[in-house]
């Protein structure tokens, strides 16, 4: 087997740790494996039938794995290591006589799962609990297959509209949280967890504030943010435990969002905001959340300079969020992803992928899901990859209730709750059906 497979390092440490490999005969990988339960393989058969591969971990017996169908897919191999370094050998099984003289079997990649579930990136949804419209029926209501979907599939939601200060104190110094609670009970109720979204936006703010009968003074203006940030955090409490305390205070060109927020009190209000929030609540996790800064551009640029500064005074952010809004033709990719994700870990932040849609307008029918499939596939590899990723969060699930319209088709989900190929491209990136339970033997039958 030597000099037969070409050993790259993963990237990532933790959680995503795992080694990439290129080879179609056999490999010798020695890796800095932590605490495993199973190995995940990228693997093909090629054009073998029932091909099958020998893998062994230090001097343990080997186990002949199949591979199972043509084409590029996961299999788990149940093995229990400890953290630490480790010999791992690769090997397709010999080859039958009568095998066709094409593509052999192959490994791309060979993966470490974590020994605990609780250690993969969480699976997050923006739920709504009523429509924008105001007129139509909340669509946990309307359509039982919307909170069953939710239910059965996602780790935790994000209210879409519900914690918005237009939602949330419509009038001022009058709080509805109505709408919200019933998304944070519905999560409590059935052990998800919230994102809280947002605290401070320039978009869907009340008229009282955006139109002042008397122009806002940097004063009073200020007093409005805290006594905002410091009721709807202590309201939540412990329910939820992360919140995006800015959101999108950046232009494409790195230039800062004009708003009521900037206008009246200047670049400091980033700044005050967070001091108010980790006032309201020193445990939460803090962070900064943004659309179109995926890729190294000047909105980037700006987000790690702004970080920068709060740290250089001494306030608290934990973590940024990457909304990766995007479309089938032309998405981040995997390693422009993995780039800007360890630019944040690297100053010990946290991130996220916060609100991932993949519009498919513009794209051949025949390609369209195909393509959203590896959209969505690039941004879970690399939440994988990187150990700093906490959670992988889509904008709606399903197409049926989409805020950018079923037309887009945009979701995991189609019109009629069916999974499309892109929902089994995130779950196999996220690695989470190597932790389903078993399936009891009577009902494998």
């Amino acid at each position: 087997m030597r000099g037969v497979g070409t050993v790259v390092p993963d990237r990532a440490s933790g959680v995503g740790a795992g080694v990439e490999l290129t080879t179609a005969r056999g490999l010798l990988a020695v890796a800095d494996a932590p605490a495993t339960r199973n190995l995940a393989l990228t693997v093909s058969a090629g054009c073998v039938r029932s091909a099958r591969v020998w893998v062994r971990v230090d001097h343990q017996r080997p186990l002949l794995v199949p591979v199972g169908s043509a084409g590029w897919h996961t299999v788990f191999v149940p093995s229990r290591i400890a953290a630490g370094v480790h010999t791992f050998r690769l090997r397709p099984a010999r080859l039958p006589r009568h095998a066709p003289a094409c593509a052999p079997p192959a490994v791309s990649r060979l993966d470490f799962m974590p020994s605990s579930s609780a250690l993969l990136p969480l699976l997050g949804t923006a739920m709504r609990s009523q429509d924008p419209s105001a007129n139509s029926l909340s669509p946990l209501t309307a359509d039982p297959r919307y909170l069953a979907t939710f239910l059965g599939n996602f780790d935790s939601l994000t209210p879409e509209n519900e914690l918005k200060m237009l939602f949330t104190e419509p009038t001022e110094g009058t709080f509805d949280f109505a709408p919200a609670d019933s998304l944070v009970s519905l999560a409590a109720a059935n052990g998800k967890q919230v994102r809280g979204h947002t605290l401070i936006w320039s978009d869907e703010l009340p008229a009282w504030l955006t139109n002042p009968l008397l122009p806002w003074s940097p004063g009073g203006l200020l007093d409005v943010m805290r006594q905002y940030i410091t009721t709807v955090m202590q309201h939540y409490g412990r329910q939820i435990d992360t919140w995006d305390v800015v959101n999108e205070a950046f232009q494409d060109d790195g230039s800062y969002t004009q708003s009521v927020w900037y206008d009246v009190l200047g670049p400091s209000y980033i700044a005050d905001a967070y001091a108010i929030a980790h006032q309201a609540d020193p445990a939460a996790k803090l962070f900064y959340n943004d659309i179109g800064a995926e890729a190294n551009n000047p909105k980037q640029q700006a987000i790690l300079s702004m970080v920068n500064a709060l740290r250089a005074q001494g306030v608290e952010i934990d973590g940024i969020g990457m909304e990766n809004h995007t479309n089938a033709p032309g998405y981040p990719t995997d390693p422009q992803l993995e780039q800007t994700m360890s630019q944040y870990a690297q100053l010990g932040l946290r991130v996220e992928i916060t609100e991932m849609d993949v519009e498919t307008q513009g794209t051949a029918p025949a390609d369209a899901l195909t393509a959203q499939a590896d959209a969505y596939r690039a941004a879970a590899t690399a939440c994988w990859d990187v150990a700093a990723c906490d959670r992988f969060t889509t904008w709606g699930f399903s197409d049926a209730v989409s805020w950018v319209g079923a037309q887009q088709a945009a979701d995991l989900f189609d019109t009629n709750f069916q999974p499309k190929p892109a929902f089994a491209a995130v779950d196999g990136a996220l690695f989470r059906g190597a932790f389903a339970p078993p399936v009891p033997a009577a009902a494998r039958h």
